[in-house]
């Protein structure tokens, strides 16, 4: 069987415009908004599970991981020159 391959531009499997109703873009847009302005949430795991059902934990290594996204401080990657 041959692996199904989006034509190059078509965004891979997701449609062109997104499928989700105007209450939903509404709050996102409203948190958007506040959080440009406010900040995020103290715990925006929190936050995102009670507003959205989104249950952004995760585990590495056999820890718990309660948000896996962050912002490290410093370079993230090397090249071979710098190893």
């Amino acid at each position: 069987m041959t692996p199904r391959v989006s034509p190059p531009g078509t965004g891979g499997c997701l449609p062109e415009k997104p499928i989700v109703g105007r209450g939903f873009v509404a709050r996102v847009q409203r948190d958007y908004e506040q959080f440009a302005t406010q900040g995020l949430p103290l715990k925006l795991d929190a936050y995102l599970l009670d507003e959205y059902g989104a249950d952004v934990s995760t585990e590495y290594a056999g820890l718990p991981v309660r948000n896996p996204w962050g912002k490290a401080s410093g370079q993230l990657s090397m090249n071979l020159r710098q190893v």
